[in-house]
Parts: structure tokens; C-alpha cells; sequence
């Protein structure tokens, strides 16, 4: 039962990685790529801004609406889509409007009149498209995420475990793993708290102590004028009891939180500082962030 070791969960890694799968498929940029599609979808890959004069217009018979801004000409693309898109096609050029689903292909003939009037250049860019603006680079894209996202996990798995191991070993060269001197460490804390550690507290700590069965003698070296005990952080504490907290068992937890309420309550009232300081403790000792007040209120008024 005091014998504590270091808990290997991975739940923060996990809710990071979603983060940044959440932020990769809302990039503006990917929008198209991370998609559900069934039939057919048109998209275009953009060769520039179509530039046309109304006497251009007039003269090629072109619709009237190219001569205003807003148009592109570039390659039309076909997605056939079951559920995701699984083929590209390259369908030939075409202008478009901008934000717009409206669009006019080019066949041979038109494309000739055009390029003779200077509206699209001669000769025109090769009907070809970058590797990403298809299917099959979509799945490769996806594929390097995916592989990206892996990395991720393994690195953050890796160094998480890492820092653990190194606040543990801290640690443990104080508590030599027991929970008895963690408490201990945790009561002097919250007694340090307003800086006024007094001898109401101090009794407190004794009595809390001599209940789970510890020697006097050993208690006596919790003088307040000289606290050998108090040879932790309360961030290294916290830390520790994170790394720890899947191994304490529910009588070491309720014992932590019954102490740490005893100790805070001695001088009445307990203020904000107080309870911000018992709401870390909550909250390290493994429970979720939007029960700490109920568990708190809980805990400070039994």
C-alpha cells in the first residue's frame, strides 16, 4: 500500500494529437483534400487571371461578364467520389469565376481565338497538374500526415515518459517512494500556504500522521521553526503526484484529500488562494478539471 511507482498513461499525448489533427483538416489550404464526396466533383487547377477588354469581348464573341474581374482560366479536374474521391480527371482548360461553381470550357477552336487576341498566352502551360491536386496525391499527402502524426505521438510519448522518469527519480530521493512522506511533504505544503505556519497547524499535521499509525518520534521533527520535512516544491509535488496518480489507490487519495481540507480549514474560512492551491491537488490526483469544485466543496464542508 505506500509503495508508489511511476503512472505510464498517455491521455495528454492523445488529446494533443487530436489538436493537431483538428488544426491540420481545418487549414484552409487542405479544405478540399479532407473531404466526404460521392458522384462526380469539378474543381480547377488556377494558370492565371483572365485579362479581357470589352473589345476583346465584342471581337472573339466572348461572354460579356469576362471582361470583369473575377476571372481565372486553368485546368478543369474531375474527382469521381465513393465516400472519398478515388480518381482524377484531366478534363482540358476552362475559364471560371472566382468563389463561383460557374465555369466555360475551351475547346481547340476557342482556345485559338483567344490566344490570337491576346487573352491567353501562346503557347499555352502544358495540361498537367502538380501531384498534390490529385487523387493520388491526396492519399500520398494523407499517408505523410498520418506518418507525420505518428512521429508526433512516438516523440511526445517519449519525452513525456522522459520527464516523468526524471520528476519521479527527483523525487524519490526524498520520498524513497512512500506514500507516508509524500503526505507529509503535501500537508506541509498547504500549511506553508498564507506563510504562517503556526502551531494549530502543526498539531493538525500530527494528528492527521498519528492516525495512520506513525511514530511520535518521527513526528516531532515537524518543528515549524525549523521544517526538515519541507524539502519539495509545491510544483515538483504536483508534478510527482501526476506521475503517480494512476497507482494510488482510493484510501490514499480520499487520505490526501481529507488532510490537505484538515490542514486549510484550521484557521476557518478557507480563501481563493487556498482553494486554487486544493483544486491543483484535485485535479493531479487524477480527477476530471470540471468536478474539482464539486469534489473540493465536497471534501472542505464534511
Amino acid at each position: 500500500m505506500d509503495k508508489l511507482i511511476r503512472n505510464s498513461s498517455n491521455t495528454p499525448v492523445l488529446l494533443k494529437v487530436c489538436v493537431l489533427l483538428l488544426l491540420l483538416i481545418s487549414s484552409p489550404a487542405e479544405a478540399r483534400r479532407v473531404h466526404v464526396c460521392f458522384g462526380i466533383e469539378d474543381h480547377f487547377y488556377d494558370l492565371g487571371e483572365l485579362k479581357a477588354s470589352d473589345q476583346q469581348v465584342k471581337k472573339t464573341g466572348m461572354p460579356a461578364e469576362w471582361a470583369s474581374d473575377g476571372y481565372l482560366f486553368g485546368i478543369h479536374l474531375q474527382d469521381h467520389c465513393l465516400l472519398v474521391p478515388t480518381k482524377t480527371d484531366v478534363v482540358g482548360y476552362a475559364v471560371y469565376a472566382k468563389n463561383s461553381s460557374q465555369y466555360w470550357v475551351l475547346d481547340e477552336t476557342t482556345i485559338q481565338s483567344l490566344q490570337k487576341s491576346g487573352v491567353l498566352p501562346n503557347p499555352m502551360p502544358p495540361l498537367q497538374v502538380p501531384w498534390d491536386d490529385t487523387v493520388g496525391g491526396q492519399w500520398l499527402w494523407g499517408l505523410a500526415i498520418l506518418a507525420g502524426l505518428v512521429v508526433i505521438v512516438a516523440l511526445e510519448a517519449f519525452l513525456s515518459g522522459k520527464l516523468q522518469r526524471r520528476v519521479v527519480a527527483k523525487v524519490d530521493k526524498v520520498l524513497h517512494g512512500s506514500f507516508v512522506l509524500l503526505l507529509r511533504e503535501v500537508l506541509v505544503d498547504v500549511a506553508r500556504i498564507d506563510r504562517n505556519f503556526d502551531a494549530n497547524k502543526l498539531h493538525a499535521i500530527l494528528a492527521i500522521m498519528q492516525r495512520l499509525g506513525i511514530a511520535v518520534n518521527d513526528l516531532a521533527k515537524l518543528n515549524p521553526e525549523d521544517m526538515p520535512a519541507g524539502k519539495l516544491s509545491r510544483k515538483l509535488l504536483i508534478a510527482y503526484i501526476k506521475a503517480v496518480a494512476g497507482n494510488l489507490n482510493d484510501q490514499q487519495r480520499n487520505i490526501l484529500l481529507t488532510g490537505i481540507a484538515t490542514v486549510m480549514s484550521v484557521e476557518g474560512k478557507v480563501g481563493r488562494n487556498k482553494k486554487a492551491v486544493f483544486r491543483q491537488y484535485i485535479i493531479a490526483l487524477g480527477f476530471p478539471d470540471n468536478q474539482a469544485e464539486k469534489i473540493m466543496e465536497m471534501v472542505l464542508n464534511a
